[in-house]
């Protein structure tokens, strides 16, 4: 038995969306279509679910995505420059080739992320786990890297001050 596949243009051929509207956006993915190539440049996304979504090759340059969230989302070859993606969820989403440069990542979830031939100059605060992926050449830095924590002793190089009982 044959199967019939039936494939549907994918959204951004049908209508460029620079001047599109968040609630246009929700309902695209809703309704399951793809989001391949789609211009969002400079939108506010604060918020916005985008589990699983397919955003590769987007112009997502200087979106507001705070909180947003890209679970396991194919942004292959997106632009991502200048963008806002303060405390955005992006564990296992797939971020290969993808342009980064000067994306503000800054409490971003990166856990399981494959961020592999990635452009960036640089990844502040980039949390990830062991199975993220790192550009080559990034070196993640531990998430509590140079902080001691409570009850820790706290250890100098300083010789210590000597007291006397008598204040001396």
């Amino acid at each position: 038995m044959r199967r019939m596949t039936y494939t549907r243009k994918p959204w951004s051929e049908r209508k460029k969306v620079e001047g599109s509207t968040r609630e246009e956006v929700e309902a695209a993915l809703s309704a399951g279509e793809s989001l391949e190539g789609v211009i969002l440049n400079g939108k506010d996304l604060r918020g916005i679910n985008l589990r699983g979504a397919d955003l590769k090759q987007a112009d997502l340059r200087n979106v507001l995505a705070w909180d947003a969230d890209f679970r396991g989302a194919d942004l292959t070859g997106a632009s991502l420059g200048g963008a806002s993606l303060h405390r955005a969820d992006l564990r296992d989403a797939v971020l290969r080739g993808a342009y980064i440069e000067g994306c503000n990542l800054t409490g971003a979830k990166l856990g399981g992320a494959d961020l592999t031939g990635a452009h960036w100059s640089t990844l502040p605060r980039a949390v990830g786990d062991g199975r993220t992926k790192w550009p080559e050449g990034y070196a993640p830095i531990a998430r509590n890297a140079g902080r001691v924590s409570r009850g820790a002793k706290r250890t100098s190089r300083l010789p210590a001050k000597r007291t006397s009982r008598r204040g001396r």
